[in-house]
This record gives C-alpha cells, sequence and structure tokens, in this order.
C-alpha cells in the first residue's frame, strides 16, 4: 500500500501501525471500514458499534445494512 501511494502521488494518507490509543480515533471519526473477506469477529467493528459509529463492511455479522451501517460487495 505504501509503494502505491507513493506511485499514485497521494496525499494526506498515513500509515500509523499498531496503536494503543484507538479510542482518540474513534472518537473523531464518522465512518469505520473494514474491506476484507478474511476477517471474522473484528475487535474494531465492535469497538465502533459501541461508540455509535456507521461501519462499512464486506462480511456480514456484526453489522446489519442500514441498520448499524452497510454491507458491501
Amino acid at each position: 500500500m505504501k509503494k502505491y501511494v507513493e506511485k499514485e502521488n497521494l496525499s494526506g494518507i498515513h500509515f500509523l501501525g499498531f496503536r494503543r490509543d484507538v479510542l482518540k480515533f474513534l472518537q473523531i471519526s464518522n465512518v469505520v471500514a473494514l474491506l476484507s473477506y478474511l476477517e471474522g469477529l473484528s475487535k474494531s467493528i465492535m469497538e465502533a458499534i459501541v461508540n455509535n459509529i456507521s461501519c462499512v463492511v464486506t462480511i456480514k455479522g456484526l453489522i446489519k445494512s442500514n441498520e448499524n451501517g452497510f454491507v458491501v460487495k
């Protein structure tokens, strides 16, 4: 992804790595996206739900489309 961002000369993208201050980012977020086909029961989605943040995901489970987020292909 870093190579892609550099190749496409994209700006405003930061790779933050492992963080212990996730709540800080959730508090300033409007949407959480998890676009993975391999993710099981995601802690990040659970944290978003607890903080009333809409989610966009590719895997059904915790998210019900048009209720607490959106499930996309």
